[in-house]
């Protein structure tokens, strides 16, 4: 098996996109009762377009890989900065799911190496993480 990458799923953005359609209709409505003077509606567009634009952004400066020997976390567009975690030296892995990635599957995955927590990755926002946490799990225990 090759290296296996992951990025944030869209779904743990389902946030952003709620308060960007929410912000797109109240900002529809008051102009069509009120009509907004157009710096005031550009500016309102504006943030609506940045509740759909974080997500991407967010999603193309991560990416975790899961390797036959560790966990890596890759950060950045241009300058990339690399943390590498391996299997062997990893003291604790746990998972986070909040209402909303129980409901939709998906959150958190966090790997801790022995030398604590300043030298740990969190896999953010990945669909099915129990699957990506009973991996590195067998990983660590094979190493």
């Amino acid at each position: 098996m090759g290296d296996l990458k992951l990025r944030p799923s869209r779904r743990s953005f389902i946030k952003n996109y709620i308060l960007g359609v929410l912000l797109l209709l109240i900002i529809t409505a008051y102009d069509i009762v009120f009509k907004l003077p157009d710096e005031i509606y550009l500016f309102l567009l504006f943030l609506v377009a940045l509740f759909f634009i974080e997500p991407e952004v967010e999603r193309a400066m991560l990416e975790y890989r899961i390797t036959k020997n560790e966990v890596v976390e890759i950060k950045g567009l241009v300058a990339k900065r690399r943390s590498y975690i391996p299997y062997k030296e990893i003291s604790q892995i746990t998972i986070g799911k909040g209402i909303l990635g129980r409901l939709l599957n998906f959150g958190n995955i966090k790997v801790v190496s022995a030398a604590g927590m300043e030298s740990s990755i969190t896999i953010r926002g990945v669909s099915d993480p129990e699957r990506y946490f009973k991996l590195i799990k067998k990983k660590v225990e094979k190493s």
